[in-house]
């Protein structure tokens, strides 16, 4: 948890909850008002008199994007406690964000879009300087536009997301009962006074109240002077009021409170489970008629009481995300492979969340090819985080949110093609490197035959089937047999098409023959 993967993983967990890569290929400044006066380099971005060069703007983007999920990473790369993410009174910048936001910021590397350096905020209103209220994420502009509030709403969306994002509740499913679209006609002000309205906004109404700081069309635009509304419920949490001296640092005031609630410890640990086992976590069953309702309990009440284990050695250890990861890896959760004995239907039902499997993501699949192969599925390139990106049921953190946990036919398709181009380009640039720096092929030269030798061959494939899938095997089991007898077939195939001049003797496309047969993968896709 030290390398720059780790890190970069983190950012795809983590956007799949904030969604700010939304702004990622652009528009984001077009989110951040031009004419504002808070941060006048935006406007440098926008003329046209002089414009930016297209790759600085593209850095821009990436900085203003994802400035929330730098944030993140540098919290976790330091080992600071998790709890910064809501209550740092910093941000981060990158040299472009710096520049845009004119911050002073030294950096060791200016032309370094990956370097992180901390900072705050500074606007300007009627010509005394205030420094931005900041509170980790969630006075983020980009996080504030990404979830927007309105005249109307006044910030209740934002509510929600607090709960759903670091409290791992959904108030949404406190409104789950049916409600009468009439029966709110008899109160002034239903909100509060109807009580089938109300048992959701006394919840989400303080919290609400707590980013009155901010304008309600210019998201991220502080106001000089914050002002509430006597009709909605007082700005606080839980059942405690906020101080009304607090108005103008009320986010702060709210990330505190939420970093102290257990459920903050228990919402980070929900997040890493899923973004290691790639599934939620066990939901409370509520259909007690259900046929294997006492198996869901029972599978429920386990991993609930492990959950909460993990959370509080996160807690003890200072809130570092890093302890969660380490626990959750070690965990039946994650590495359960079998069970001692045949289990019995109820013991399956109350196993159903051990060691299950998951489905790569697209980014995830990406590394992995990188990682295994040495080559990248689309040459400079990388087809699974461009045009594929989606067809893989990856997100765009704009209208697809959500990632598709289970493969279908289209899904198979790409994958099948991605393994004919990658097994032909890998096996090709493999042999073009000094043996001590392959990655396939250590073991065997291009040359080798399994007329002569095959117990070399056997042994590369030993080495691939530990670089491709994981399996120790010994060099008689049968899956290595299999393997070799596979190869042996797909060479002995492709030697008589080459004594037929059905082929020629180069590699992929380059080596056939410009007969009228018809065109197939290159042999190495085959195995």
């Amino acid at each position: 948890m030290t390398e720059d993967a780790f890190y970069a993983r983190l950012t795809d967990v983590f956007n799949d909850t904030f969604l700010t890569d939304m702004y990622y290929g652009g528009g984001s400044l077009n989110n951040i008002n031009a004419g504002t006066p808070d941060w006048p380099n935006v406007a440098k971005y926008f003329d046209k008199m002089n414009p930016m060069p297209d790759d600085q703007k593209q850095r821009i983007h990436r900085a203003v994007a994802r400035e929330p999920l730098d944030l993140i990473n540098y919290i976790v790369r330091n080992d600071r406690p998790f709890t910064e993410i809501l209550t740092a009174d910093y941000t981060v910048f990158t040299p472009d964000s710096a520049f845009i936001y004119g911050v002073a910021a030294r950096f060791e590397d200016p032309n370094d879009p990956t370097e992180l350096k901390p900072g705050v905020l500074k606007v300007t209103r009627n010509g005394k300087e205030m420094t931005y209220p900041h509170a980790g994420v969630l006075t983020s502009p980009m996080w504030l536009n990404r979830f927007p509030t309105t005249p109307t709403n006044r910030n209740r969306h934002r509510a929600r997301k607090v709960y759903d994002q670091f409290l791992a509740t959904d108030v949404l499913a406190l409104a789950s009962q049916a409600i009468d679209p009439d029966a709110g006609a008899a109160f002034a002000n239903p909100t509060r006074d109807d009580a089938t309205c109300a048992q959701c906004h006394i919840t989400i109404d303080p919290i609400a109240g707590a980013f009155q700081m901010f304008d309600k069309n210019n998201q991220e635009f502080l106001l000089e002077k914050p002002t509430w509304y006597p009709e909605m419920f007082a700005p606080g949490y839980q059942f405690e009021l906020m101080p009304t001296d607090q108005s103008a640092t009320g986010v702060q005031w709210l990330a505190q409170k939420v970093a102290n609630d257990p459920r903050f410890s228990l919402s980070a640990t929900y997040k890493m489970y899923q973004a290691l086992t790639g599934e939620e976590p066990a939901r409370y069953p509520t259909n007690a008629a259900a046929p294997d309702y006492m198996q869901q309990l029972a599978a429920w009440e386990t991993q609930d009481t492990f959950m909460r284990a993990v959370a509080a050695e996160f807690v003890a250890d200072d809130h570092n995300l890093k302890t969660i990861i380490v626990k959750l890896i070690l965990s039946p959760y994650y590495r359960g492979v079998n069970v001692a004995n045949e289990p019995s239907e109820e013991h399956k039902a109350e196993l159903a969340h051990v060691g299950t499997g998951r489905l790569s993501t697209p980014e995830l699949l990406a590394k992995k090819v990188m990682a295994t192969t040495g080559v990248r599925w689309g040459g400079t390139g990388d087809l699974l985080n461009g045009e594929y990106k989606l067809l893989y049921g990856g997100i765009d953190s704009n209208a697809i949110t959500q990632r598709l946990t289970s493969i279908n036919q289209l899904m198979a398709s790409v994958a099948q093609r991605m393994a004919v181009e990658v097994s032909c380009s890998a096996t090709a640039f493999d042999f073009t490197k000094p043996v001590e720096e392959r990655l396939l092929f250590p073991l065997v030269e291009a040359t080798d035959s399994p007329d002569f030798q095959e117990s070399k061959i056997k042994a590369n494939i030993q080495h691939l089937h530990l670089r491709m899938l994981g399996e120790d095997l010994a060099i008689d089991d049968p899956e290595i047999e299999r393997t070799y007898d596979l190869y042996r077939e797909t060479w002995l195939a492709g030697a008589q098409n080459i004594a037929d001049t059905i082929e020629g003797k180069g590699s992929g496309r380059a080596g056939r023959r410009r007969t009228p047969t018809p065109a197939r993968p290159c042999p190495t896709s085959r195995s």
